[in-house]
């Protein structure tokens, strides 16, 4: 990006309608990546209802839950301890 502290992360998708393209910097390519992926879970998220996996039906597809990084560990824990149990419930309901 010109600066040695800048970094840039650009997210292009194609297929989708209208094209999905976005880019994030970061002071290292960890975050210039993170926040790339972050954009694109937001962006696919609001189109979720219209995607599908190959032969599927519109909406199967979800995106990867990401807990903002300003929780505390304990949180983001116990976030996903409760999405992963509320996920193990609906599976063996469904058995």
């Amino acid at each position: 990006m010109g600066k040695s502290s800048e970094w840039s992360c650009k997210i292009e998708v194609k297929g989708l309608e209208p094209r999905f393209e976005q880019a994030s910097i970061g002071v290292d390519s960890f975050q210039a990546l993170y926040g790339g992926l972050r954009l694109l879970c937001a962006h696919l998220d609001k189109v979720a209802t219209t995607l599908t996996l190959l032969d599927g039906r519109a909406g199967d597809v979800g995106t990867p839950l990401i807990v903002p990084w300003s929780f505390t560990p304990l949180l983001k824990a116990e976030v996903y301890r409760l999405i992963e149990g509320k996920i193990k419930e609906e599976l063996e309901a469904g058995r």
